[in-house]
């Protein structure tokens, strides 16, 4: 039997697409050697309402602090999962369908969240690695009947540059 040892992951950037608030964004990763990581991610989102013609386009940006539990190194596959938390900064804008009834309104707000999910390498491109997580956001609503936090997931993509 040949021991293969894991492909080192320090840095890795990628793209992210989260469910909850349906969005896409940027994302990376930089992972210590003590299993101690940082994600930041900078995402968009558009909500629309059933109820009125008025949108909301928010932007993320969401620093997170990371801690990878004990890998699963197998012949076709690498797991590392992993669990985190951080802080989740927001800028909201509300535009009505129509604007010349009315102007478009914006706000920001900060919140928190937390999460878990696995990363998964496979042996043939070992510098690239599909993430799945679950979390809760804890923050504001920024105008009524449009909810940017709450139980939600994402999927994500790295590039592991070193």
């Amino acid at each position: 039997t040949i021991y293969v040892p894991p492909p080192t992951h320090f840095v890795g950037l990628g793209g992210q697409m989260s469910g909850s608030t349906p969005g896409f964004g940027f994302t990376s990763r930089l992972w210590s050697r003590r299993r101690l990581g940082v994600q930041l991610d900078l995402s968009q989102s558009r909500l629309t309402s059933d109820t009125s013609t008025e949108r909301v386009r928010s932007t993320q940006f969401s620093p997170s602090l990371i801690f990878s539990l004990t890998d699963y190194v197998g012949d076709s596959l690498w797991l590392r999962p992993y669990f985190g938390g951080g802080g989740v900064m927001t800028r909201s804008k509300l535009s009505s369908g129509t604007p010349e009834v009315s102007a478009s309104v914006s706000d920001s707000s900060f919140g928190l969240r937390a999460f878990g999910g696995t990363e998964l390498t496979l042996p043939g491109a070992p510098r690239f690695a599909i993430s799945a997580d679950v979390g809760y956001q804890w923050s504001e609503q920024p105008f009524p009947g449009f909810e940017l936090g709450g139980l939600g997931f994402s999927i994500s993509g790295h590039w592991y540059v070193k």
